[in-house]
């Protein structure tokens, strides 16, 4: 008699249910339209959340928060804008308040430079690539999908204004006032975005 063996399954790409709140909580207070929105996306937010929803309402979710909190601002800078605001929300939560606390010990280059385990706790999608350039004292900060997800067909990116502001606010509360970042590249075919960082 053959023996078959059970296959594991898959994981599932998934954003995690305290970014998804602390995201909430920096686009409030969230009006009736908003709010019937966001249902229309599976987030319900006037109930409590779930531990983890599937990560392609994610980028639609920072999409519709940002166009609605930050009206008339163009896309870019409201994205922008509400990644700013999700780094000061963030730290109300247990979890974002041990992460400010660390990376204000290390500081902002070793919080630049295990970013890979920073994003982990967003989501199960990403991962970081740092490299130093040799044109100037910066970093190109590469975000990708791992590599279980890599190829998975139509896996949307996170917006990359919203990455950009988010991690500038991080920088700076981790101790570099002056960081900024750039956009160089997006592919949104690839779910990739490389970013100049400077310190």
């Amino acid at each position: 008699m053959e023996t078959v063996m059970a296959q594991p399954a898959g994981r599932e790409p998934v954003v995690f249910g305290h970014a998804l709140e602390t995201l909430l909580a920096a686009a409030a207070p969230l009006t009736s339209d908003t709010l019937a929105a966001l249902e229309r996306i599976g987030v319900s937010a006037l109930r409590p959340l779930n531990a983890a929803y599937p990560y392609a309402m994610w980028p639609q979710a920072i999409h519709l928060l940002a166009g609605a909190t930050f009206m008339p601002a163009r896309t870019e800078e409201a994205e922008y804008a509400l990644g700013q605001r999700f780094i000061v929300h963030a730290r109300h939560s247990k979890l974002g308040a041990a992460m400010d606390d660390l990376a204000r010990v290390v500081g902002a280059e070793r919080m630049l430079l295990r970013m890979s385990h920073n994003l982990r706790t967003t989501t199960n999608v990403l991962e970081a690539g740092v490299t130093p350039r040799s044109e100037d004292t910066g970093w190109e900060l590469l975000l990708r999908p791992v590599a279980e997800f890599a190829r998975a067909p139509g896996l949307p990116t996170e917006p990359p204004h919203f990455i950009r502001g988010l991690l500038t606010a991080a920088l700076q509360r981790a101790g570099a006032p002056a960081a900024r970042v750039e956009v160089l590249r997006h592919d949104a075919a690839r779910a990739t975005t490389t970013f100049h960082v400077t310190l």
